[in-house]
């Protein structure tokens, strides 16, 4: 956990704080900067309930824990397969140069 503050791209690394160090150098192999600040549904602001964004860890977390809590709450339900169905889908529908978004069944939300 640290912020990034710099970068040498000749040697190929990156500097960072962390809450106990100053300027320490991370080596990449490849380096990707994605820099975006908020969630972009292209004027479409009803799409951001089905279409959450994942940009931070808190988005990760929050994603990983709907998913999951679905895929729990299909399993209990029993039944057949099919009455299983709407509480076991997801799907990341689209990247952006700077995040993927994630959508998904309105039952899960």
């Amino acid at each position: 956990m640290g912020e990034v503050t710099g970068k040498d791209k000749n040697l190929r690394w990156v500097y960072a704080n962390s809450f106990d160090r100053i300027a320490v150098p991370l080596p990449y192999d490849y380096l990707i900067l994605a820099a975006a600040v908020q969630h972009n549904h292209f004027s479409r602001d009803e799409f951001g309930r089905f279409a959450p964004g994942l940009k931070t860890l808190a988005d990760a977390e929050a994603a990983w824990n709907k998913i999951l809590g679905a895929f729990e709450q299909a399993e209990t339900m029993g039944g057949s397969r099919e009455a299983q169905r709407p509480n076991d889908s997801c799907f990341v529908v689209g990247a952006e140069p700077t995040a993927v978004e994630l959508a998904e069944n309105d039952r899960i939300s």
